[in-house]
């Protein structure tokens, strides 16, 4: 038995919730005492204008802090569990933590690094602010992991459900972006609204979110195929009374080529609730 080694443990390990960031660097060592007061960090309490990521100047930061962000960004391209650097918790409390996020690079962090810090932010960031990064880095990500592997990661699943303790940032920034990109795919609409009928939402933020969706004009050819497929298979389990609302519907939403095939489907289909009458003649 060699003799044990001692281990210093600094107050920074301790993560009080009211010490300053600069006092944790310092206490760290990452920072030296005399560059203390060339750092400036504080909460962001306010909605303040956005730049996009990729045109975020970097002048301002301090070139120390800056070093240590990068040496963060190879940890967090093979990450796979346990605790995350120290300094990632900080980030959601920084002003210009969207700067930050640009040097870590989200779009090359494994999936397990991607839940932590959907947890992370999202606990930490205001609603608009959490919006911001669902929109940013989530959305990205998770839509990039269903058109290369056809199934949505397990961790990525995990970061999804947890972006909805934002709920009104996750619809602002996830859902309603998702469905106006016009693209949405089956797979994407299915997995998503899986993980949202999954678990609760306030009543407030859905109505807004359905009303949203409701005012959603011209709607994609997708829609009008699951409508084509929707009446092929159960034109015969609707009743008539479903059956002439749905050809109502078909006067607001037009498809040049399909609504044709849908209402013809729908004419001559024998309702659950008629016997014995014959089929409506196609207009």
């Amino acid at each position: 038995m060699g003799k044990a080694k001692k281990v210093r443990v600094s107050k920074g390990d301790t993560l009080p919730a009211k010490v300053p960031l600069a006092d944790q660097l310092e206490g760290d060592g990452i920072v030296k005492s005399k560059n203390r007061n060339k750092i400036r960090f504080r909460a962001e309490e306010n909605e303040s204008q956005f730049s996009e990521i990729g045109s975020i100047q970097m002048d301002d930061m301090h070139p120390l802090l800056k070093e240590s962000f990068e040496k963060m960004k190879p940890i967090l391209s093979v990450y796979r569990s346990g605790a995350l650097p120290k300094l990632f918790k900080f980030i959601p409390s920084m002003k210009n933590w969207e700067q930050v996020l640009y040097i870590l690079d989200p779009p090359s962090w494994t999936a397990a690094a991607m839940y932590q810090a959907t947890r992370i932010f999202a606990s930490n960031l205001k609603e608009n602010m959490a919006q911001r990064f669902y929109n940013l880095v989530l959305l990205p990500r998770v839509r990039d992991d269903l058109a290369e592997y056809k199934r949505l990661n397990f961790h990525l699943y995990q970061a999804v459900r947890k972006a909805l303790y934002k709920p009104r940032g996750f619809m602002k920034g996830f859902l309603l972006p998702l469905l106006e990109s016009g693209d949405c795919t089956l797979r994407e609409a299915i997995i998503i609204g899986s993980i949202v009928a999954k678990n609760s939402i306030p009543m407030l933020e859905s109505a807004a979110a359905l009303l949203k969706i409701a005012e959603m004009g011209e709607l994609p050819v997708l829609w009008h195929q699951a409508l084509l497929t929707f009446a092929q298979r159960y034109k015969s389990d609707i009743s008539s009374e479903q059956r002439e609302a749905l050809l109502e519907l078909l006067k607001r939403q037009y498809h040049h080529t399909l609504t044709a095939e849908i209402r013809r489907e729908l004419q001559h289909a024998k309702c659950r609730d008629v016997e014995g009458i014959e089929p409506m003649e196609a207009n």
